[in-house]
């Protein structure tokens, strides 16, 4: 293994950090010539489904100009870009300097030739910032349902936040249904017009598309259940993209454009059905 970038001393680091990467099924090149545009050539580029993770291989924290810019390069690309820099063991970052790259989301790891690679921060997706809702705005009850999911969106895994984020909201629309079923004495008709029944226990075990049919068949909805079943409508089908199709090119690219705007529905969807 050859490296033309780096000063022989961190040669064991970028060993440890290629076997690392490798053993956790990523494909590796070294210090790639074929990168277009980019401000400085990393490492090592590894790629795994659709992420690619651009490593470099440093004795030190990068200055902040050379991270903002490597980090405008990856947040240009068009799939899941990340960013990282490998110190060796024996390197003390400051607190200041982790925080910086927290904030910024550009992943910290430590590694050495007898002890491989320690993540110390997670690279993140740089393409995908999120503007996520405000929950300060919401309720207690909101804040305590999604402040979990919101907490994993801003550590950088928007697609599992997601896939959260919709586990609570169908969660809390099942429950919507039969608390106001008998509180309201809700009926459902079909689409002949005549009363649907349904039990409590097959209500737990609808999918998203099958409760937002459900409120779809509430007789003389109120404003909340119109809300929930426009919310419902709206995120079934990458909620189905999330949970069953994640891996294909084609829904993450779907995912990606639509999921800045979903967050702000499920917000308004949790808040609708905790009334």
């Amino acid at each position: 293994m050859e490296f033309l970038t780096i000063p022989e001393e961190l040669e064991g680091v970028a060993i440890a950090t290629v076997s690392d990467i490798q053993s956790a099924g990523y494909v590796v090149k070294i210090e790639d010539s074929s990168l277009m545009g980019v401000p400085y050539l990393p490492t090592l580029s590894a790629t795994r489904g659709g992420t690619t993770l651009h490593l470099f291989v440093e004795s030190s924290i990068p200055s902040p100009g050379k991270m903002r810019e490597f980090r405008a390069y990856c947040a240009a690309q068009g799939t899941d870009t990340r960013y990282a820099v490998v110190l060796p063991a024996d390197s003390h970052p400051t607190a200041a300097q982790m925080t910086h790259a927290q904030e910024v989301g550009i992943g910290l790891y430590v590694g050495d030739s007898g002890n491989g690679l320690h993540e110390l921060i997670p690279a993140t997706d740089l393409t995908l910032p999120l503007n996520l809702p405000d929950l300060s705005r919401y309720s207690n009850s909101v804040r305590s349902q999604l402040g979990s999911t919101w907490e994993t969106c801003r550590r950088g895994h928007p697609m599992e936040g997601f896939d959260d984020a919709c586990i609570v909201l169908e969660g809390l629309a099942r429950n919507y249904v039969i608390r106001h079923r008998r509180k309201r004495q809700l009926k459902f008709l079909n689409p002949r017009g005549s009363e649907r029944l349904v039990t409590d226990a097959a209500i737990r075990r609808m999918t998203m598309g099958q409760l937002a049919g459900l409120f779809s068949q509430i007789h003389k909805p109120n404003h909340s259940d119109t809300q929930l079943r426009n919310v419902l409508k709206a995120l079934n089908p990458d909620r189905v993209r999330v949970a069953h199709k994640r891996r294909d090119g084609r829904s993450r690219g779907a995912l990606r454009k639509n999921m800045h705007r979903h967050f702000w529905s499920i917000a308004e969807g949790v808040e609708a059905a905790l009334k």
